[in-house]
């Protein structure tokens, strides 16, 4: 039996044929497959790049806002500032002189203070009582949170005050009393 190189091509070329349908079939699958993944890397690329400009974009959006709100706590501060030393002038404007603090406990016989450096601290303790209590507040409050620190005055005395100052407190129809400065 001798083999001959024409006999030996024979069988190989019957399965080659189907052998080649499926080859083929295989390569235009596989440069299908290629141009899929081809495609997906470019979508996932341009997903990528416009994720980082939106990123780029967001963070300078909260530069921007926490610059802005930087600048917002300064004018705050400087309009807060602004606004004590306006209350303080108005409150240094408003506090009566001597004079006219002896004028008013002359005028009046009933229950006063009993001296200058008291009735300045009952206006200051009172001043700032009622700053607190913008709204308004009860005689009977303003007592009770003044005796806490001025020991010897008498509510005759805060009334008084009161009713003696009226460039700086008010009383209203229902029997609150305020700090002027809160509704001028």
């Amino acid at each position: 039996m001798e083999f001959s190189d024409s006999d030996s091509d024979e069988p190989r070329r019957y399965k080659s044929d189907a052998d080649e349908k499926s080859i083929v079939n295989l390569k235009e699958e596989n440069d299908s497959l290629r141009c899929q993944l081809e495609a997906y890397k470019n979508e996932v690329e341009t997903v990528r790049s416009d994720l980082k400009t939106e990123l780029q974009l967001k963070e300078q959006q909260i530069k921007l806002m926490e610059d802005n709100v930087k600048t917002f706590k300064e004018n705050m501060q400087t309009l807060q500032i602004q606004t004590l030393s306006q209350q303080a002038a108005t409150i240094t404007a408003a506090t009566p002189t001597p004079s006219a603090t002896k004028q008013m406990q002359e005028s009046n016989n009933t229950s006063q203070p009993h001296d200058l450096d008291s009735t300045n601290k009952l206006i200051s303790l009172l001043s700032v009582f009622l700053s607190v209590h913008h709204l308004g507040t009860s005689l009977n409050e303003a007592f009770e949170f003044v005796s806490k620190t001025h020991i010897s005055c008498t509510k005759d005395d805060v009334e008084s005050v009161l009713t003696g100052n009226q460039q700086l407190f008010a009383c209203s129809s229902a029997d609150l009393w305020r700090f002027k400065l809160f509704f001028q």
